[in-house]
This record gives C-alpha cells, sequence and structure tokens, in this order.
C-alpha cells in the first residue's frame, strides 16, 4: 500500500514541475543566460516541443510501458523458482520499488536494489531469505552483462584496470627502417 502512496507522490511532483514549466514556458519567460536553471528549462523546451504532434504523444503512451510490462511479466515467472509467487501487479510494484531505492546512490546500486525490491516482496508475503535471494541473482544477471562488456573493453583498448599501464612499443615506419 505504501508503493502506491509513494508513486503517487512522485507523480503529483512529476506533474506540478512540468506544469510549472509549461506556464512559465506560455508567458515567454526567458531565463538568465549561463543560469543553471536556463539550461534546464531549455532542455525541457526541446521536450515539450517535441510533444506537440499528436503521432509522437500516441507512440509514446503506446511504447514506453512495453519495457515495463515485460520486465514485471519477467520478474512474476522467475520469482516462481525462488519459491515466491506475485502476480504482475505485485510484480510491477517490485520493479518501483527497486528504482525507488536506487535514488540512494552506490556503485552498481549494489544494496540498494536488493533491498528495495526485497522489501517489497516482504509486505507481499515472500519470506525474507527467498526474496533477498532473488533479489541477489537478478540484480548480478542485470549487472553481468554490463561488467562482460566493460572487460572487453578495456581488453581491446589495451587499458588495465589494475596495476600500472603497459607502455606502447614505438610503431615502426618505413621512414624508420
Amino acid at each position: 500500500r505504501w508503493v502506491f502512496y509513494a508513486v503517487g507522490l512522485f507523480a503529483a511532483l512529476l506533474l506540478s514541475w512540468g506544469a510549472a514549466m509549461i506556464a512559465l514556458t506560455r508567458r515567454g519567460y526567458v531565463p538568465k543566460e549561463g543560469s543553471r536553471f536556463g539550461a534546464i528549462y531549455r532542455s525541457l523546451q526541446g521536450g515539450i516541443t517535441a510533444f506537440r504532434s499528436p503521432r509522437t504523444w500516441l507512440l509514446a503512451l503506446l511504447v514506453a510501458p512495453l519495457p515495463w510490462l515485460w520486465e514485471a511479466f519477467v520478474v512474476s515467472q522467475v520469482t516462481h523458482a525462488f519459491g515466491v509467487h506475485i502476480t504482475m501487479t505485485q510484480a510491477a510494484c517490485v520493479l518501483v520499488g527497486w528504482n525507488l531505492a536506487m535514488v540512494v546512490p552506490s556503485p552498481g546500486s549494489v544494496g540498494t536494489v536488493e533491498a528495495g525490491g526485497a522489501t517489497v516482496l516482504i509486505v507481499f508475503g515472500a519470506d525474507q531469505s527467498k526474496a533477498m535471494a532473488f533479489m541477489f541473482v537478478y540484480h548480478f544477471a542485470q549487472l553481468l552483462p554490463g561488467i562482460i562488456m566493460g572487460i572487453a573493453i578495456l581488453v581491446a583498448e589495451d587499458e588495465r584496470l589494475f596495476g600500472k599501464p603497459v607502455p606502447a612499443e614505438p610503431k615502426l615506419t618505413l621512414r624508420d627502417g
């Protein structure tokens, strides 16, 4: 139940901010050049301009929920492997819980995602150890591809994560030979 209040509060704040920005834009407000608020305001104006077309609104409303629906479906199915049985709606709440928890900064969101998601699962009646196990495995499965690609890029660029960098050997050209 608290999740609904938190999401509602966040939505209300977001809508209020957006309404204020739209009102300022319609009244011809121009912020000071070089101000921090000016950069944010111009960025928002660009986004509002992009959404003047009804076609853009339609596409946004039809496409934006798809990744969330897919993720909620996957969470609702994968939790069964951990002995946690939740509905699609509850899985969507788990997604909201761990996304809200990511507001707390930590490298790779390690710990915050697990705490947020596990808390919501426990609220829905899951065993604490099963909820934490699911969250650790699920988060690791999301981090692993990025870690592998990061290592691959470091290797491809001849960089080192630990230790001193290996000096590059000078390349010989035809003039040197």
